[in-house]
């Protein structure tokens, strides 16, 4: 017997719309009791979630565009630690 392929989740970028692989893609997740958004590494937090790509270009689209205002505060308190 030969071992199947693992199954690849594709999810795709709130920015601009590509599908990516989950594993390729920042995760963001709001509370459903506070409403507060928040960086998801691990991917287990329960509430909507939200992806963006790691691409700066992309991540600069969603700041041009305020899409969540949030959100892009966490990115930039993100890119700011590296």
């Amino acid at each position: 017997m030969s071992k199947a392929t693992p199954k690849v989740t594709l999810r795709s970028c709130h920015s601009c719309r590509g599908s990516f692989d989950r594993k390729d893609l920042i995760r963001f997740t709001r509370d459903h009791k506070s409403g507060q958004w928040s960086k998801n590494e691990e991917g287990k937090t329960f509430g909507r979630s939200l992806y963006l790509c790691r691409n700066e270009e992309c991540q600069g689209k969603a700041r041009k565009n305020k899409k969540q205002k949030e959100i892009i505060k966490l990115l930039e308190e993100i890119n700011n630690k590296n």
